[in-house]
């Protein structure tokens, strides 16, 4: 059974309590991602401004570090990056899913 493992949840950065927010996310499916291989995914907003970002990998195994995030931040374009690592020694498939959080204009 797939276990989905939330790494990283949504960080406010800049929104006040009366904007409202959207979420837009990309799915990112790898079949095989090479041992110590760096990925980096972007997100930004369609519409409105990023307050916030994050991402979530799933079908990892329990209790196994497969891949670890080094960078999960917003750039100064108005996008969110998420950068990770295959820190297992083998080649491994990835299914990531990528978040930006941004306001209702």
């Amino acid at each position: 059974m797939t276990r989905a493992i939330l790494l990283a949840c949504a960080m406010m950065i800049s929104a006040t309590a009366t904007q409202a927010i959207h979420r837009e996310d990309d799915r990112y499916v790898r079949k095989q991602v090479k041992a110590g291989e760096l990925i980096s995914r972007t997100l930004g907003c369609r519409e409105g401004e990023l307050t916030g970002g994050g991402y979530l990998i799933t079908g990892q195994p329990e209790n196994k570090a497969i891949f670890n995030v080094t960078a999960s931040f917003p750039l100064a374009d108005g996008r969110w990056r998420v950068d990770l690592r295959n820190v297992s020694g083998e080649d491994q498939p990835l299914t990531l899913q990528i978040y930006a959080l941004c306001t209702d204009d």
